[in-house]
């Protein structure tokens, strides 16, 4: 057995709002959204307001090997193996997330099994027989499982999930991420067995194997859209993009009239 711990934090350094452009605010759901994004801690050269800090990326891995063989009686042999791995991680910045409190939450399983069984018939003639699994199973959920009706933000979804994956140009992300959530499972499975005869100066073997492989996919239907705000916190207008993996375009764009900073 196997356990690995990591607490580290990534470093980020993102544009914020400002005291003013927060009190500045009087769109209720723009209130809300701003609850989100921690407070500027620093000014940089330009006057643009910014928080510099870490966000946690904790690492979390489990790991367990069984490894048994017997010996039934002279001529039968069993031996048998089992790992599986349980990893469970958060990436805060990797889908590009500029901010803490968001990102994604990626867990991971990954099995193989073995298990082999061999027969002596006559000290020239061996009979092995082979069974197996492998499976991976990988799922990716939002960070902030939020709804975006709660925030009063009319997108078609309502239900627990994420909010859409904003973004403002010039360097503040937070939201979504849009590509979750998602998974999969992959499973393999293989059966042979193998016969084996030493006659004289010549060894020959007889035997099949089957093999047969599952892939399950998990993708939501209708993915969180990301919102776009132009190149200041001041725009108006912004891109709405709905990302929808059941059709063949799968961006549809339509025009809002919000901004964080209204007016």
């Amino acid at each position: 057995m196997r356990d690995y711990r990591q607490r580290q934090g990534v470093d980020v350094n993102s544009l914020v709002l400002s005291d003013a452009q927060r009190t500045s605010v009087t769109d209720p759901v723009i209130k809300k959204l701003i609850d989100l994004i921690p407070r500027a801690n620093f000014t940089d050269s330009s006057g643009a307001a910014r928080f510099v800090g870490s966000a946690p990326a904790a690492v979390v891995v489990d790991q367990w090997t069984v490894d048994v063989s017997h010996k039934l009686n002279d001529s039968n042999l069993v031996h048998g193996y089992y790992a599986v791995q349980r990893d469970d991680r958060n990436e805060p910045t990797l889908l590009g997330n500029t901010i803490p409190g968001f990102g994604d939450i990626r867990r991971g399983l990954r099995q193989i099994f073995t298990l082999n069984y061999t027969h002596i018939l006559t000290p020239q003639t061996v009979n092995e027989a082979r069974f197996g699994f492998n499976r991976i199973s990988f799922t990716g959920l939002a960070g902030a499982p939020l709804n975006p009706a709660d925030f009063g933000i009319r997108n078609g979804i309502n239900r627990s999930g994420a909010l859409p994956q904003i973004n403002v140009a010039g360097g503040l992300n937070f939201g979504g991420p849009p590509q979750v959530p998602a998974g999969r499972g992959d499973t393999s499975f293989v059966a042979s067995d193998t016969l084996s005869h030493l006659r004289g100066r010549h060894s020959i073997k007889l035997g099949g194997e089957f093999r047969r492989f599952y892939n399950n996919g998990l993708h939501a239907r209708l993915r969180n859209v990301s919102i776009s705000f132009g190149s200041s916190l001041r725009r108006r207008k912004c891109q709405l993009v709905f990302h929808c993996t059941r059709r063949s375009v799968n961006q549809h764009r339509a025009r809002c009239a919000r901004s964080l900073r209204p007016g």
